[in-house]
């Protein structure tokens, strides 16, 4: 009861401050990179229909992983390739496709392709649908090169079978243990839930329980059943920081922080009051699907996509936006675009 009144006041003092600055500051806010020049033979990043970014960068180029890039329709996982993050390559490579493996099960709901390097090898947690279970859950696929063929080397999903499962991430801890983060999606209990395991040192499987670390509800600033894009990161301190997108109080797609009380993957989990990323004067559109990477210059980045949804009445579809953080030791800030012409 108390926890219900204090979120009932909080909301009412944040959209208070909210309205106030929308309507006093209109027409301030800036649509991501309108002014980056057109370049012959490139795309730039946000002429690219993405969704769920992923970056890898590898002997000097980025990766850049995504829904909708790939050649089959809803049929594997993709990306393109750059060397500055802001000009792309104009066609997609293909790094997994459903038809490569006759033993493949995936059908459909190829989303949310996360590619870390890890042992020298890169591994490719996917999202996709199986007819076998039902559920959609992730798969764990393996390759030498960030460009494929990936292979699956997980049984079928990593998550639990039972379950509808997406967006897994992977974390290393300082003793080498890998963990895995992942959505237990709100259709199987009406509200999602954010989950903690640990992996095998192959990262193939789940070893021991699987953790409920928090609810699509439990910030101040969410406003909506669904959890969405989990994402470890220590900062310079040794506080370990979780990043995850819900909708805001005013229904917009949105970044938000949870950090861990004991610094462990399954410890207790709080979250920060107001959000990392959401639609304000400073920023047009709203956006989410955080991943955070330090770019070849050195600027610690925060990528992801926006608008976060798209209908007939959208003006752009969906594309990657990357802007400068700043690591406090407690937490992330955001500094500005990371190219502003």
């Amino acid at each position: 009861m108390k926890k219900t009144f204090l979120k009932s006041s909080a909301i009412s003092i944040v959209l208070t401050v909210l309205f106030v600055a929308l309507f006093s500051f209109v027409g301030c806010a800036k649509k991501y990179n309108d002014d980056i020049p057109i370049k012959e033979g490139y795309l730039r990043t946000a002429d690219i229909h993405i969704r769920d970014i992923s970056i890898v960068i590898h002997e000097g180029k980025y990766y850049m992983y995504g829904m909708y890039p790939c050649s089959v329709e809803d049929g594997g996982y993709a990306c393109y390739v750059s060397e500055d993050l802001q000009y792309w390559d104009p066609t997609p490579h293909d790094v997994f496709l459903a038809e490569w493996d006759e033993n493949f099960e995936g059908t459909s709901c190829f989303w949310a392709p996360e590619v870390h390097k890890y042992n020298d090898k890169f591994y490719l947690f996917g999202t996709y649908l199986s007819p076998q279970t039902g559920n959609r859950g992730t798969g764990v696929f393996v390759s030498d090169s960030p460009l494929g063929e990936f292979k699956l080397i997980s049984d079928g999903h990593m998550t639990p079978h039972e379950w509808n499962c997406i967006d897994a991430t992977l974390y290393v801890d300082e003793y080498g243990q890998p963990w895995t983060a992942f959505v237990h999606e709100w259709v199987d209990e009406g509200e999602g839930s954010m989950c903690v395991a640990k992996l095998s040192d192959d990262l193939t499987h789940i070893v021991g329980d699987v953790k409920t670390i928090f609810y699509a509800k439990d910030p101040l600033w969410s406003n909506n059943k669904v959890t969405d894009a989990p994402y470890f990161y220590k900062t310079k301190d040794g506080r370990l920081l979780m990043l995850w997108s819900n909708s805001d109080l005013l229904d917009n797609y949105a970044v938000g922080i949870a950090y861990s009380v004991n610094g462990k993957a399954d410890g207790e989990w709080k979250h920060q009051a107001t959000t990392l990323y959401s639609k304000n004067i400073k920023y047009a559109e709203d956006g989410g699907h955080p991943v955070v990477f330090e770019d070849m210059q050195g600027n610690l980045v925060l990528g992801f996509h926006s608008p976060g949804f798209v209908n007939d009445k959208s003006e752009r579809v969906e594309h990657a936006c990357f802007y400068k953080l700043k690591d406090t030791g407690k937490t992330l800030k955001i500094v500005g675009q990371l190219f502003n012409p």
